[in-house]
């Protein structure tokens, strides 16, 4: 997932109650995101973990209107048609 024009987040485990993201700027980040916990992964920005089911999450981002929010898919699919 891309957020904004300086970071992108990637899942690397899923748990029962509980995630690991890479999140990736500057410096690589790992996180532990908790289910209904919000983090602050910038100034800004705060990811919460709204559920998990199986190998599926879903993550609440907080975020001003003018940050861009891209999922994997979306940018897959935007790659595709600028091709």
């Amino acid at each position: 997932m891309k957020i904004g024009d300086d970071l992108s987040a990637t899942v690397i485990a899923i748990f029962k109650k509980k995630i690991n993201l890479l999140v990736r700027n500057v410096e690589d980040t790992m996180i532990k995101l908790r289910l209904d916990v919000p983090i602050t992964i910038k100034d800004d920005i705060k990811t919460t973990l709204t559920n998990i089911k199986k190998d599926q999450i879903k993550l609440g981002i907080e975020a001003p209107v003018e940050v861009r929010i891209e999922r994997e898919k979306i940018q897959v699919l935007t790659k595709e048609k600028n091709s």
